[in-house]
């Protein structure tokens, strides 16, 4: 069902979890000195944000640093290029990029991701790196070796 290529009528409403999370975002925002909701809903279709749920990309890092100092000495110190060149440096890889959650080539397509590519290689846990059809098939192979009486019950 997962990789049937049309998505399902029982799973999730993109739009309406799409809704739900402009609001909380624009919430927040209008709460915060710090203004991050709608960076992320301005830019999350032109370029990575987020590694994982709690995992921001380098280029969201960036956004958060200059904002913070901005707000903090109420002028621009260094531009945004000078901030991401320098977050950059923290290591051969995005910082907080050590571990990915794919994203899912429908979610991909709904939300017409420009930068999304179904055949990166994403670090997973344990250092390595794969493709999203990679991971879904060990997380599928893991689940039946953990729960086995998954695939019993799908047979009867």
């Amino acid at each position: 069902r997962y990789l049937s290529g049309e998505w399902l009528a029982s799973w999730p409403n993109l739009d309406r979890l799409f809704q739900a999370e402009t609001m909380r975002l624009s919430s927040e925002d209008a709460v915060n000195d710090i203004k991050l909701g709608s960076f992320v809903l301005k830019y999350f279709r032109k370029t990575r944000l987020f590694w994982a749920l709690n995992a921001p990309s380098n280029r969201l890092l960036t956004e958060v640093v200059y904002r913070l100092m901005h707000a903090g000495v109420g002028s621009e110190l260094c531009g945004r290029d000078e901030i991401f060149e320098t977050v950059g440096k923290f290591g051969p890889r995005e910082i907080l990029g050590g571990v990915s959650v794919p994203t899912h080539p429908l979610v991909a397509e709904h939300f017409a991701l420009e930068w999304y590519d179904r055949e990166e290689r994403l670090a997973c846990v344990g250092g390595r790196e794969l493709t999203f059809d990679q991971y879904l098939a060990e997380m599928i192979e893991e689940t039946v070796r953990r729960r086995p009486e998954l695939l019993q019950n799908r047979s009867s």
